[in-house]
């Protein structure tokens, strides 16, 4: 996608059903689900301790769901619950 100048590119991180998934980079795009279910974003802050950005968003198969959160250099954890699977754009 590009905005003029400004380009925005994304890596795909596959998101299996029902796990916890740790994410490596500092920030986060946007999730396409696969399967209908529920999302939770968490952080890991400077000190290690974990910062809860959402919990249990609801997500639809087929459906992309913006998420722009910057996570910081110690990136975070994306966990699917409730049937949830699919591709986290970080």
């Amino acid at each position: 996608m590009s905005f003029g100048a400004v380009s925005i590119r994304h890596t795909s991180l596959i998101c299996p059903l029902n796990t916890a998934t740790t994410i490596r980079d500092s920030a986060v795009g946007g999730f396409l689900a696969i399967t209908t279910g529920t999302v939770t974003l968490d952080a890991i802050s400077g000190t290690g301790s974990v910062v809860n950005i959402f919990t249990a968003l609801p997500v639809t198969a087929g459906q992309w769901t913006f998420i722009p959160f910057l996570l910081g250099s110690n990136g975070g954890t994306f966990t699917t619950a409730g049937g949830a699977s699919g591709v986290l754009a970080v």
